[in-house]
């Protein structure tokens, strides 16, 4: 092996930074670590080494940072059409070529433009926009400019270290350890060398494991992890100058099962550092552990830094899935399959986060795609038996309308026919006799899901809830009691047995079971629906809207919890926000039986039988099992037969109070991907921006998608709904008259007065008022705005605003033609103003170009 010259000391293994990159032209390593003889020399190599750590900072960062790219290209290997084992595409730079005939002098502006294409990558992964075809060319590069150095010098360790590192960027794990093996045997006392045929095992072993996640399957065990600890044992034996101690030792114990203190050692050194490479490792450390929610934030920490990580967005997304947060699991999902469009499972992994979040649609869209491409892929067909359960829609297939019931049982068919044990497709087939009222056949595949799986606790709920509907509590309360001994923490069996107690009166259990069960997972419906529940047949009614809030918090978009707040609204005078709840419900859910009976209710009290009879059909349609307790409720309401013998005295009549007004929705007919972007200029005087885009959109309701420069985008609901109109007034603005509607905003206790004529009626505000704040509108005319070089012809406003520090103007430009609230507006308060104002837009979301810098 060639010599090459003495290193210098490095202070960042002082420290516990990982290593700094080699210079071209050495070998990592190649020299052992230099031992200081007396006290005062080592005193004056700290001093030097005190002295010369920011260029060790931004050393380091070459060293381990740039290990944040090495597995970019692992979401490839996952992302597949199957979920067999994947088989990588064949990369032109990796083909059988003739042998390259490189001069031996040619090797070191080989290897020093290597590393310049490594240092390319690592500033491509922390680019915002989307980088990931161009760091994927530059590792491509990267592979054949090392492979010529390693041509030219056959005993350079570093041309075969430089390859393996760009190798792993393009997921060739076999590659990548054949070449790190390679400059381990050119030289074996070079804990660097060990060191990066760990991180690539790893990688290679963290692969594995979110594979077997992905699919729902059993992960690699221990066993599979300890060979790949003696790789980082040895780094640390061998450990040159400025090779990270620290993180070998962290590494070694995580890969041995020791989390704890593999943790505890992350903690300090990012507590000391905060170097990313850390936050990497503790993710993967709390990943193995089961912590998800660890793991959650600190990819988060890599993803911010470094968006370009390709293989954490995986990471990331079954830890949120795993931890409940779908809106960012479909989110991540989302990203994979930008980049591998044909991944099954990722897909498939999209569409059980979208449907737990209710998403029906796009989910059953991801289904069939999935299916398209894995017609014996179950868990798709049994996620599609789920989203039509849970959305009771009637869909058009072949031209033939088919019920919701049909397509449902007609998936269940096709899983039972290949897997007659599954325990998931027996239950779901029993709810769809359940629903349908046909117990006996409901307890029949009860039975045969006990039968494939005694201990299923799943299995045993489902039991309870079928004794529940017959109205045995006591059988109900047994088999509820046996789940939860079999799953003491399975927040569902927990709800299952709290209703089974709450019904026999047992409230204070109850309430202790809906508690445990909240706690558990925080958006189980039906615990947050049991305790309410409780607290009203308790008594505690102000307890039962507390807790209603809290629920919403926790899942805003839950039609659930609207039908909870208006049936205790029913038991009161509020039969305006009642009626609200209940509209609000059935814009989230528009094929929800409970929702039509709570309307049904609602219309008896203001005696509207006829409404109540149309709505109540509606829901037995959507649930046959409902049929008795439907008919009980007409039965109750019939009007009482007139005696004809008796004459009443004539009653006057009185008009029946119109039904309130909606708002309306000026995105309802905006079509979806629709975006606008707004600069910000004022406090600070730098400018930002704002992008709105359109998600969904109805009559009464709008789902907008936000993205802030330097925050993540968010989605947020605005729903019209809520606001009833109450009366109208007239007034007067400039010497003209305009004819208002005086609508009130229960939520926050505000009332505005809105415009019904002109361009902008039903959007224009005249006035506002609240309880800490007031806005009046002095003055109304109309102007021109230039907006991508044509004019919009727009109503100009003027308004003064009353707030707690005193007056501030505001002057509005609206365009009729856009749904904004304007397209440019102007705050004057004091000395300081804000100006907001459009400055572009499109029609697809997803094709924005970046923020400006």
């Amino acid at each position: 092996m060639s010599q090459f010259p003495p290193r210098q000391p490095d202070p960042a293994s002082e420290r516990g930074l990982p290593p700094r990159p080699e210079p071209p032209g050495s070998t990592p390593h190649s020299t052992k670590r230099r031992r200081v003889s007396s006290s005062s020399s080592q005193r004056r190599v700290r001093t030097v080494r005190r002295q010369a750590r920011p260029a060790a900072v931004i050393g380091s960062i070459f060293g381990l940072i740039v290990v944040a790219a090495i597995g970019g290209g692992a979401i490839f290997w996952l992302a597949k059409p199957s979920l067999s084992p994947p088989v990588l595409p064949p990369d032109p730079s990796g083909a059988e070529k003739p042998p390259i005939s490189v001069k031996p002098n040619e090797a070191e502006p080989l290897l020093k433009k290597g590393q310049e294409l490594l240092v390319l990558i690592t500033r491509l992964q922390s680019e915002k926009t989307d980088q990931w075809d161009r760091i994927r060319a530059t590792a491509r590069e990267a592979v054949e400019v090392f492979g010529k150095a390693a041509a030219a010098q056959p005993d350079s360790d570093k041309a075969y270290h430089g390859r393996a590192r760009a190798k792993l960027i393009l997921a060739d794990h076999a590659g990548a350890i054949d070449d790190i093996s390679r400059a381990i045997d050119l030289s074996p006392t070079t804990g660097f060398h060990h060191l990066r045929r760990g991180q690539i095992r790893v990688e290679q072993f963290m692969v594995r494991h979110r594979q077997a996640r992905l699919s729902k399957e059993p992960v690699p065990g221990p066993d599979e992890r300890r060979p790949i600890a003696e790789d980082f044992r040895k780094a640390e034996r061998h450990a040159g100058q400025d090779l990270d101690t620290q993180y070998c030792r962290a590494a070694a114990f995580m890969l041995e099962g020791e989390f704890a203190r593999a943790s505890d050692i992350a903690d300090r050194e990012i507590a000391r550092d905060g170097f990313d490479e850390w936050y990497r490792l503790r993710g993967i450390i709390a990943e193995l552990a089961g912590n998800e929610a660890g793991a959650t934030i600190d990819f988060d920490r890599c993803l911010q830094r470094k968006p370009q990580q390709m293989e954490l967005y995986l990471a990331r997304a079954l830890a949120r899935r795993a931890a409940r947060d779908f809106d960012g699991a479909e989110r991540d999902a989302t990203t994979v399959l930008r980049l591998a469009p044909d991944s099954t499972a990722v897909q498939l992994l999209r569409a059980e986060a979208r449907a737990a979040r209710r998403e029906y649609r796009g989910a059953l869209e991801d289904c069939r795609a999935v299916l398209d491409r894995a017609p014996k892929l179950f868990r798709a067909r049994l996620v599609q038996a789920r989203c039509w359960l849970a959305t009771r829609e009637i869909l058009v297939k072949d031209g033939q309308e088919t019920k919701y019931f049909e397509n449902a049982s007609a998936a269940l068919k096709a899983v039972l026919e290949a897997e007659p044990q599954n325990v998931e497709a027996l239950l779901l087939q029993s709810e769809i006799h359940s629903w349908k009222g046909e117990t006996e056949l409901a307890a029949a595949f009860i039975d045969r899901a006990l039968k494939a799986d005694p201990a299923g606790a799943e299995a045993h709920a489902a039991l309870c809830d079928l004794y529940v509907a017959a109205g045995d509590l006591d059988r109900a309360l047994q088999a509820a009691e046996k789940a939860v001994r079999l799953a003491p923490r399975h927040a569902g069996v927990l709800a299952a047995r709290g209703d089974a107690r709450r019904l026999k009166g047992d409230h204070e259990k109850a309430l202790g079971d809906y508690r445990d069960a909240r706690i558990y997972n925080a958006l189980e419906t039906r615990a947050h629906a049991g305790f309410v529940r409780t607290l009203l047949a308790s008594g505690d009614a102000r307890g039962a809207s507390e807790a209603v809030v809290h629920a919403m918090r926790a899942d805003p978009r839950n039609p659930q919890y609207f039908l909870l707040r208006a049936e205790i609204l029913l038991r009161g005078t509020e039969l305006g926000q009642a009626f609200n709840d209940v509209e609000t419900a059935l814009s989230l859910d528009p094929n929800n039986p409970e929702a039509y009976i709570m309307r049904a209710l609602l219309w008896i009290k203001r005696d509207k039988p006829a409404l109540m009879l149309e709505d109540l059909k509606k829901a037995e349609q959507l649930r046959p099992a409902e049929r008795k307790r439907i008919q009980k409720i007409i039965e109750e309401n019939k009007p009482k037969p007139v005696d004809p013998s008796k004459k009443e005295p004539p009653q006057k009549v009185e008009d029946a109070a119109p039904a309130p007004r909606k708002l309306l929705n000026p995105w309802a007919r905006v079509k979806p991907g629709t975006w606008y972007r707004l600069r910000r200029v004022g406090m600070p005087p730098t400018p930002s921006y704002l992008d709105i885009g359109v998600k969904e959109a109805g009559e009464t309701f709008f789902v907008q998608m936000l993205h802030e420069q330097g925050s993540s985008e968010r989605i947020q609901r605005f729903d019209f709904s809520q606001d009833d109109v109450t009366g109208e007034e007239t007034l007067r603005i400039g010497g003209k008259d305009y004819r208002c509607a005086v609508v009130a905003d229960a939520p926050n206790g505000s009332r505005s007065w809105i415009a019904q004529d002109g361009p902008l009626a039903g959007r224009l505000r005249l006035k506002n008022e609240g309880p800490k704040f007031s806005v009046v509108v002095t003055a109304v005319g109309t102007d021109r705005f230039m907006f991508k070089g044509a004019p919009l012809d727009v109503v100009t406003i003027v308004a003064e605003a009353g707030i707690d520090q005193g007056i501030a103007v505001q002057r509005m430009w609206v365009a009729p033609e856009l749904p904004l609230d304007s397209v440019k507006s102007e705050l004057q308060a004091g000395a300081d103003r804000v100006v907001v104002e459009l400055v572009d837009g499109g029609d697809d979301w997803s094709t924005r170009p970046p923020f400006p810098k």
